[in-house]
């Protein structure tokens, strides 16, 4: 355990889905996509199955280490109706008050939900398998469709008078991380939210999507695809690509090796060249695609790599979540602290070893014998005869001083005031308990650092 009063069982639990139960017959794959936050140990989900709503599959604590990462979990199940809860302690969801993170949980490529900005500690999602997408709707009338949140498809039929539109048409393939991919159309040379057309991500992984559009014709168009890790569609986790066309004249075909973001730029009707436009307006617009947040420096330990599937995905899969888990420390031997008395608040804490000299006292009396009590008689002060002082030695009123002591211990919260003393942690423990354990740990002491794997959560500023 941690410092005596943690399980480090509890700390590390696994964040890898339980098992899908046994089944024989035909076996239907989900998957759930997320982009945590800042705050990953609020983060949580679980399926459930059925009008009994029995969990068949769920999370458990994803600690400090998987905060603003990222990663897919997929398994397989027969048939049926089943309900996805995704859950936030704090009710903030994934975005956008600590980062700006999402999930998504679809079906063999259909995409069932998006989600990830939320003011409740839960969002329910039910759905059968196997999964049909609805036609998309919007009931609000403000534009978006009302299951993914996407700009709704866009409608020909707005051309005015004298227009005429012309076929466009995107294709690509997702590698293993879907979770990463988005993409957005404008209308025009630049990135101008009033000119979104169209948009679409996150999505399932090592999956092919295929968009068509009919655009005004003798307009300029740019499409931005966007990849959160940066590293693309291939070839880090899998071979994906993209490729842009109108009726069978090809845009731009691309292998997906880009970073955070291609830029295509082209007009209609398409004659097959990449037209050259002024650079791209700089300052980002709001958009569905998550901004990649500039790296951290690690307050914890560092994320653990997860390998990368290099085949197309087969259900069921299973992972060993061993691999995952950081190894605990060894726990150190039984410690104390020695006692320290602190001196009074202004005095120096420091001491003159030089020994006092004895010549500068006066002998006064040194055979005296202790008289008892009893034999005490009251005195007037009247027959008191006034002494000279001048009959004693001076002696030096300077107090000693005492060597320095460091206070080294073990900085939890340190300099910023405890903001969720309450704040329930794995084993029982809250974040009160956890300080008053670190104020008895000196900074160097192995616990010390486990400890402070807490310490953002409960220190929020």
């Amino acid at each position: 355990g941690i410092g005596g009063g943690i399980d480090t069982d509890d700390l590390f639990a696994t964040a890898f889905p339980s098992s899908a139960p046994t089944y024989e017959g035909p076996c239907i794959g989900v998957e759930v996509g997320i982009i945590f936050d800042k705050y990953a140990m609020e983060t949580s989900w679980k399926l459930l199955v059925g009008e009994t709503e029995e969990v068949i599959w769920k999370s458990d604590y994803y600690g400090p280490n998987w905060n603003d990462d990222w990663d897919v979990f997929r398994k397989c199940f027969p048939p049926g109706m089943y309900t996805f809860v995704f859950m936030d302690k704090e009710g903030d969801g994934l975005c956008c008050s600590h980062g700006e993170g999402t999930y998504v949980l679809s079906s063999e490529g259909k995409m069932i939900a998006i989600g990830g900005q939320m003011n409740t500690e839960e969002e329910r999602t039910t759905f059968e398998l196997e999964y049909v997408e609805p036609e998309p709707s919007d009931s609000n009338g403000d534009g978006l469709d009302d299951r993914l949140g996407l700009v709704m498809p866009y409608d020909s039929s707005n051309l005015i008078e004298g227009e005429t539109c012309e076929n466009f048409r995107l294709v690509f393939e997702t590698d293993q991380y879907g979770i990463e991919t988005s993409w957005e159309l404008y209308e025009g040379s630049h990135r101008v939210s009033e000119n979104l057309i169209a948009n679409g991500g996150p999505y399932g992984s090592a999956e092919t999507y295929v968009y068509n559009y009919c655009l005004a014709s003798q307009k300029s168009y740019v499409l931005y695809m966007y990849d959160w890790k940066g590293d693309g569609l291939c070839c880090s986790y899998g071979d994906g690509w993209y490729k842009v066309t109108s009726r069978d004249i090809i845009i731009h075909e691309s292998d997906g090796k880009f970073g955070e973001e291609d830029v295509i730029r082209f007009a209609l009707p398409a004659d097959g060249t990449f037209i050259e436009t002024d650079a791209p307006v700089t300052t980002p617009v709001p958009s569905r695609r998550p901004t990649p947040l500039p790296t951290p420096l690690p307050l914890t330990q560092s994320p653990t790599q997860r390998s990368p599937t290099l085949q197309p995905t087969l259900y069921p899969i299973f992972i060993d979540s061993s691999s995952y888990l950081p190894t605990p420390p060894p726990t150190p031997p039984p410690f104390t602290l020695p006692f320290i008395t602190f001196p009074p608040s202004g005095a120096p804490i420091t001491q003159d070893t030089t020994p006092t000299p004895t010549e500068s006292f006066t002998t006064l009396a040194s055979n005296v014998s202790p008289m008892p009590t009893e034999s005490l008689t009251v005195i007037s002060t009247e027959s008191l005869t006034t002494v000279s002082t001048e009959s004693f030695t001076t002696i030096s009123t300077t107090p000693p001083t005492l060597p320095a002591i460091s206070l080294n211990v073990c900085p939890f919260c340190a300099g910023v005031e405890m903001k969720k003393p309450d704040l329930g942690l794995p084993g029982g423990q809250t974040c009160q308990t956890v300080q008053d354990k670190a104020n008895t740990l000196t900074a160097d002491h192995p616990n010390c650092e486990l400890l402070k794997l807490v310490e953002e959560s409960c220190c929020r500023p």
